[in-house]
């Protein structure tokens, strides 16, 4: 027989008739629920107009949960769930919900009407303190999806179609050659995109997630896959492009040519990289290179100083993140002067301990982490994980080092349709995460289906490298009791500070929205930054 749950649901006193909750209410009933974790508390009170009667219940696992409903027991409908521990979000939400669409006295109206007005707020509140100008991206350019949509314009789109049909450089000349004026959307199937203003057929700016500018074109050239789409009388105040277009375009073939080199090499970012020749000297380093591709020499001796044969692609590219159009002339350069190689193993064991190496014992810590895991999938409880987050904010108050947090799902393809990963199968996906993660970064349960990632140390544009490292291995497997690969889908949410904003409230609801539209988009990866973008 099961044993009934410890967990209960407290109904306070109803409010007065035509009373709404006030911000010392909603302070008091935060107060009850962190001061029994776990635990629900509910308080109820009468539209002043409708009659009808409103619930709002808050229950504290390490971030508070907000849930408002409407009438009676099983015939009560959910209005809204937020998680945040913002008292004066959630009295905004309510005021605007039980008084008829008016704000509370003297405040401007929040409405908020789901995760994402909420976060967009937040950040605006952030933005505005730190003097920014925050641009939602829906006013401009779309937010990643697996094939381009249109944004809202009067005119219809005069050129689009597959990169597989026409290459970036062809769509890019013809818009040259027709003296076409608007928006250029490219968008990839990992939901990367970007767009170019063009004025009378000279570009004049290009964003993307990573660069703006020339450099933004440069790593469009590189794209061989892709959904293309031209907004006629689209414009941008905005001048990032100072080259012409002939320029950037024959800069750029080269960069093609290293690139499909890299490629066909087998370049991915699971590869581990190998110095051929461990102890070269820098003299013949420098000779090696003497008739590659001409690049700063120091910076090419740094990143081949990063090649111990026990790190990965992305974990280098983790370390010194750079836009493709940076990384590909230097991967080009040691690869095919034989100065690296490529394989799918480490050659080199993993270093031992330093603990180790003065005589610890080693089975000990090990014990000591294990025992604060879930022995059922070895990840970090959420509450514990909640833990070492906010632990992780302080440290950035206290350093001003950037650290990104991934929160994802993973999904099986079964007869009756997509399940979550649940059970057995979730300790298949704990050792999949180990294989790829540092030892700093944690890894712990999100909610109840889904997962989360602290990487510390490590911006938004680190974090995308892991993220895709992350989708390529999932998908490659048979975890879940996936009958083959391909079976497994996995919708990623990346979010960090300060590039997202300054706060725990900003971060944590900023993750959870990404990963959402991720989901519901069907694209493996959305960063934060490309639904709101400075």
């Amino acid at each position: 027989m099961n044993r009934p749950s410890s967990k209960k649901v407290t109904k306070l006193a109803i409010l007065p008739d035509g009373t709404n909750p006030s911000e010392g209410d909603l302070r008091r009933l935060l107060t009850m629920a962190q001061g029994q974790p776990g635990n629900t508390f509910q308080l109820p009170w009468v539209h002043q107009t409708t009659g009808a009667l409103y619930t709002l219940a808050c229950t504290d696992s390490g971030v508070p949960e907000w849930t408002l409903t409407t009438g009676l027991a099983v015939h009560s409908v959910v209005v809204w769930t937020h998680l945040t521990g913002d008292l004066e979000l959630i009295n905004n939400l309510v005021w605007m919900e039980s008084s008829g669409g008016s704000p509370p006295p003297s405040q401007q109206p929040a409405g908020f009407s789901d995760l994402s007005d909420l976060v967009k707020s937040d950040m605006e509140k952030d933005a505005k303190s730190r003097g920014v100008v925050l641009e939602s991206r829906t006013s401009s350019s779309p937010a990643p999806t697996a094939a381009v949509e249109k944004p809202k314009s009067n005119v219809a789109s005069s050129l689009q179609g597959n990169l597989k049909e026409m290459q970036v450089s062809g769509v890019l000349q013809s818009i040259s050659m027709t003296k076409m004026t608007g928006q250029l959307i490219v968008v990839d199937d990992a939901s990367n995109d970007i767009t170019i203003y063009f004025e009378e057929g000279v570009p004049v700016h290009a964003v993307s997630l990573e660069s703006t500018g020339d450099a933004a074109i440069m790593d469009l050239l590189t794209w061989e896959e892709g959904q293309f789409n031209f907004i006629p009388m689209e414009r941008t105040p905005e001048r990032s492009i100072n080259r012409r277009l002939e320029g950037i375009l024959m800069e750029g073939a080269a960069l093609v040519d290293q690139h499909q080199f890299l490629t066909k090499k087998g370049l991915k970012l699971s590869c581990y990289m190998r110095r051929k020749f461990p102890n070269i000297t820098e003299q013949e380093f420098e000779n090696a290179l003497r008739d590659a591709a001409p690049l700063d020499m120091n910076f090419q001796k740094a990143m081949y100083q990063l090649v111990d044969s026990r790190k990965t692609f992305a974990e280098i590219l983790r370390i010194r993140p750079l836009v493709k159009s940076q990384w590909v002339p230097i991967w080009y350069n040691l690869i095919s002067s034989n100065l690296i190689e490529m394989s799918d193993k480490p050659t080199l064991a993993a270093k031992q301990s330093s603990l180790q190496e003065i005589g610890v014992d080693q089975s000990l810590i090990t014990a000591a982490k294990n025992s604060i895991l879930r022995p059922e999938s070895g990840m970090l409880t959420f509450p514990l994980f909640l833990s070492f987050l906010e632990q992780e904010f302080a440290r950035f108050e206290y350093t001003r080092s950037p650290f990104s947090l991934v929160i994802f799902d993973v999904m099986v393809n079964k007869e009756k349709g997509p399940e979550p990963i649940a059970g057995n199968a979730v300790k298949g996906l704990t050792d999949l995460v180990n294989s790829i993660k540092r030892d700093i970064d944690f890894l712990g349960h999100f909610r109840t289906f889904e997962f989360g990632v602290i990487l510390p140390h490590t911006d938004v544009h680190s974090a995308s490298f892991f993220a895709s490292r992350l989708v390529e291995e999932v998908r490659a497997s048979t975890i879940g009791g996936a009958a083959e690969s391909g079976d497994v889908s996995i919708a990623v949410g990346v979010a960090g500070l300060p590039q997202d904003g300054q706060t725990l409230g900003v971060l944590l609801p900023a993750a959870v929205e990404a990963k959402k539209n991720s989901r519901e988009k069907g694209v493996p990866i959305v960063l934060f930054q490309s639904l709101y973008r400075q």
